[in-house]
C-alpha cells in the first residue's frame, strides 16, 4: 500500500474495547427483523414505539413520494452484484442521495440521508479538501443514538470537512478496502479507524473467504468504485427492491 503512505500524514487508530449488543444480521434480517428485538416485551408498552420492519418503513416513506431505501452492509450482502463488464463487484457503500432507513433500538427510527457515494455525510465533502476520514463498523456509520448525539456527528462540529466510511459489520479487510477506494484519493490529513475488538477479527475471518476482499490486500487492487456510483446505485437499488417487494407480497397477498 504504498501509495497510502504518501497520501495519510497520520493514520489514528482507536480502539474501542465495548462488547456485547452487536449482532450480524444478513439480508434478510435486515429486511425482516422486528426493530425492538430482544426488548419487545417492554418497549411494546411504551406509548409511541415504532414497531415497523425496516422494510415497512421504507415502503410508508414511497408512498408518500419520499425516495427511501435500506442500508445493507457489505459484509451482509452474500454474493457480489454483476457488474456492467460482466464481472463481480462488491459495493462498499449503499444508495446514494437517498433517506436510509438504519437502525431502531430506542423505539424510533434513525434515518439519514446519504450522500453522493451512499454513505451518511452531508453532500459535497467528496468533491473539496477532507480534513478526516472515519472508518469503522455500526458505531462509526451511526448506530443506534439520535444523529446529533452519534459520536461522528459530534467530531463533526470540530471538523465539518469528516467524511464518514463506516458501515455495520465492517471488519478490517473491508475499511482498508474503503479507504483505497474513497479515502486514499480524497488525501485527508486524519484516518480514524475505529476497531471493536467483539468481533472485528471475526470480521475479517469472513471476508478472508472473499477472493474480492482478499484482493485488497494486493497493493494497487481496486475496483474503481469511486467512478461507479449510478451502476451501483443501479444494482444495489434493484436488488433491495426486489427484496423489498417479496416482503410486501408475503406481507399483503393480493
Amino acid at each position: 500500500m504504498r501509495r497510502l503512505k504518501t497520501t495519510l500524514v497520520y493514520v489514528g487508530i482507536v480502539f474501542s474495547s465495548l462488547y456485547g449488543g452487536l449482532l450480524a444480521f444478513d439480508l434478510y434480517l435486515s429486511l425482516s427483523s422486528h426493530p425492538a428485538g430482544m426488548y419487545l416485551s417492554w418497549k411494546d408498552l411504551q406509548k409511541g414505539t415504532d414497531l415497523r420492519r425496516k422494510w415497512e418503513v421504507v415502503s410508508d416513506f414511497r408512498k408518500n413520494g419520499v425516495r427511501a431505501q435500506l442500508s445493507v452492509p457489505p459484509n451482509h450482502l452474500r454474493y457480489p452484484l454483476m457488474g456492467r463488464d460482466q464481472k463481480p463487484f462488491r459495493p462498499l457503500g449503499g444508495v446514494s442521495n437517498t433517506l436510509t432507513v438504519l437502525c431502531n433500538e430506542t423505539g424510533q427510527y434513525v434515518n439519514y440521508q446519504s450522500d453522493e457515494k451512499g454513505f451518511n455525510n452531508p453532500p459535497g465533502l467528496f468533491g473539496g479538501k477532507v480534513k478526516i476520514v472515519a472508518l469503522g463498523d455500526s458505531f462509526t456509520q451511526g448506530v443506534c443514538p439520535p444523529a446529533e448525539q452519534h459520536m461522528v456527528s459530534l467530531i463533526r462540529q470540530k471538523y465539518p470537512t469528516l467524511v464518514n466510511l463506516g458501515m455495520v459489520s465492517n471488519g478490517p479487510l473491508i475499511n482498508l478496502a474503503a479507504l483505497v477506494e474513497y479515502g486514499a484519493p480524497l488525501k485527508p490529513d486524519l484516518v480514524l479507524w475505529f476497531h471493536f475488538l467483539g468481533n472485528d477479527f471475526d470480521n475479517l475471518d469472513h471476508e478472508l473467504k472473499s477472493p474480492i476482499k482478499r484482493r485488497y490486500l494486493e497493493d494497487g487492487a481496486s475496483q474503481g468504485l469511486m467512478h461507479r456510483q449510478k451502476e451501483i446505485d443501479d444494482l444495489l437499488g434493484a436488488f433491495l427492491d426486489e427484496g423489498i417487494k417479496k416482503k410486501e407480497e408475503k406481507s399483503f397477498p393480493s
